[in-house]
This record gives C-alpha cells, sequence and structure tokens, in this order.
C-alpha cells in the first residue's frame, strides 16, 4: 500500500514538473501561390529589407509617405504607378538629378529631405527604390 502511495505521488510530480511545449496557433493561412508571391518579390527587389529600414528610419521617408494612403506626399502606391507608367528613374529623382513627376507643388516640401537621400549610396537609393516597388500594389 505504501509502494502504491509512493509510485502514485512520483507519477503526480513527474506529470505535473513535465516541460510543455507552448506552440503559438499560426493565424497565417499564406497559400502556396502567395508563397511563390513572396519569394518572387524577394529576388526581384533583393535590398527591400535594406530599403525598409531606411524609408522607415534615417530616410524619414514615412513621416509623409504611406503604403495606400496620401498623408503629406503621394502613397508609394501612387509612386509607383507613376514611375513605372513614365519609365523614370527613382533613384535619379532621389538625387534630385531629374524634375518631379508626381506632384511638382509639394516639390518644395521634398527638397529637404533629398539632402538627406543626396547623401545615401547608390546601393542605399536603389534599397529604398526596391522597398518602395515591393510593397506597392
Amino acid at each position: 500500500m505504501k509502494n502504491i502511495f509512493w509510485i502514485g505521488l512520483l507519477t503526480i510530480t513527474l506529470v505535473s514538473c513535465k516541460k510543455e511545449q507552448t506552440t503559438i496557433p499560426s493565424t497565417d493561412n499564406t497559400s502556396t501561390e502567395q508563397l511563390f508571391e513572396k519569394d518572387t518579390l524577394v529576388k526581384s527587389y533583393p535590398l527591400a529589407a535594406k530599403g525598409a529600414e531606411i524609408f522607415h528610419g534615417r530616410g524619414n521617408c514615412a513621416t509623409c509617405h504611406q503604403k495606400e494612403e496620401k498623408i503629406i506626399g503621394p502613397s508609394i502606391s501612387e509612386i509607383v504607378a507613376i514611375y513605372k507608367k513614365n519609365n523614370a528613374n527613382m533613384v535619379a529623382f532621389l538625387k534630385e538629378e531629374s524634375e518631379p513627376i508626381l506632384d511638382p507643388s509639394k516639390y518644395a516640401i521634398m527638397k529637404a529631405n533629398l539632402e538627406v537621400t543626396k547623401g545615401m549610396s547608390e546601393e542605399e537609393l536603389q534599397a529604398l527604390t526596391d522597398y518602395m516597388y515591393s510593397v506597392a500594389k
């Protein structure tokens, strides 16, 4: 009878001390097609992650530009659509080597930020462009 008590106590102790593995349920319902699409985006825009850091960090771009919504400046989607339509070079604009093609009336506001982008390397500017193209609809 004593042995049954100790075996029971030992069993309860072992079960209650068992390390449980916590799994967070996945809310990502990504289809195979979407995964392929994401993979293609990464291949098409390899510097997008670096561009996101610049866009939301020292580039200070997110203050005026959002993905789909016009805040102070046009949305990222609008910018990319216009640049694609006109086969224009966004890096040239960020270096102030080409005229604004979106909203010339806002150029004076953007001019202060162009001082920041003009000091960026070619790779950093390409990263900004990659990021914007990767998030645009």
